[in-house]
C-alpha cells in the first residue's frame, strides 16, 4: 500500500500572522493596485483645483487636507496596517490557535490535539499558492486563506521539505508565486497578553476568517501588485 505524505503544522492568528498575510495579500497580491488611492486622490486633487478657481478657498484647502490625509496613507502603508492590526486585537484579545493537516488529498482544519477535524478543503478548492520567507498562503475560494507558518518549531508532525513536495506538485495546476523578499520592515512590538494564547474550541472557518475581515473595516488596506520582479511563476 502506497504511503500517503502527512504534514501537520500548528498556526497562531497573532499579530505576526495577521500582519504578514494583510500585508502581502494588500501590497503584493491585491490585482486593484494602487487604483483604490490613486482615483480617490485625482478626484480630491481636481476637486481642490476646481474650488481655487472659484476662489472658495475654504473647501479647497478642506480638499488639499484630504489629499494629504491619502497620500499619508500610501506612504505610511506598512505603519497604517499595525495600527488596524492594533485596533483589532484590543478589541479582541484572543489569539486563536488551529492545527492543520495536509496531505496530497485535502488540507483539514483541527483544534489543537485534537483528531476530530472541524473542516477541510479538498486541494480543487485551493485556487492560488504563495510562498513568503515566513509564510505559505493557501487561497480557497475566493479570498479565505489558510495560513501555514514555516517555522520548524510550529510542525507537529513532518517537515519543511516534506510540506513543500506536497506542495509543489500541487503548483503543478494552480497559480504559484514565490516571494523572495522580506514582506514587512517595521519590527512588531506588539505584545499579546499571556492569557491571549490560551487554546480553545474557536469557531472554526471564522478564525481562518480573521485576516479577511479586518482590512475591510479601513479602506486604506488595499495597496497595489508589485509581485511580478519580485516573485516567480510556476503556472506557465
Amino acid at each position: 500500500m502506497e504511503t500517503v505524505n502527512k504534514v501537520r503544522v500548528k498556526i497562531e492568528y497573532d499579530f505576526k500572522t495577521m500582519k504578514h498575510y494583510n500585508y502581502y495579500n494588500l501590497r503584493y497580491r491585491s490585482k486593484k493596485g494602487m487604483l483604490v488611492f490613486i482615483i480617490p486622490l485625482i478626484i480630491v486633487i481636481g476637486v481642490a483645483i476646481l474650488f481655487v478657481f472659484r476662489k472658495d478657498y475654504i473647501f479647497s484647502i478642506a480638499m488639499g487636507l484630504l489629499a494629504l490625509y491619502l497620500v499619508y496613507q500610501i506612504v505610511f502603508f506598512e505603519k497604517v496596517i499595525d495600527s488596524q492590526i492594533e485596533k483589532y486585537f484590543l478589541r479582541n484579545p484572543r489569539v486563536v490557535t488551529k492545527e492543520i493537516e495536509i496531505d496530497e488529498n485535502e488540507i483539514r482544519i483541527y483544534n489543537p490535539g485534537e483528531e476530530q477535524q472541524q473542516f477541510s478543503y479538498p486541494w480543487e478548492y485551493i485556487t492560488e499558492i504563495h510562498d513568503t520567507p515566513e509564510f505559505i498562503f493557501l487561497m480557497a475560494f475566493r479570498n479565505a486563506p489558510v495560513i501555514i507558518n514555516k517555522n520548524p518549531e510550529f510542525f507537529v508532525s513532518g517537515t519543511l521539505d516534506e510540506l513543500q513536495q506536497i506542495i509543489l506538485e500541487k503548483a503543478q495546476t494552480k497559480p504559484y508565486k514565490v516571494f523572495a523578499k522580506p514582506i514587512v520592515k517595521r519590527p512588531i512590538t506588539f505584545v499579546h497578553p499571556p492569557h491571549a494564547r490560551e487554546e480553545s474550541d474557536g469557531a472554526g472557518e471564522e478564525t481562518a476568517q480573521q485576516t479577511e475581515s479586518l482590512p475591510k473595516e479601513t479602506p486604506s488596506l488595499e495597496n497595489q501588485e508589485n509581485i511580478t520582479t519580485e516573485s516567480t511563476e510556476n503556472n506557465e
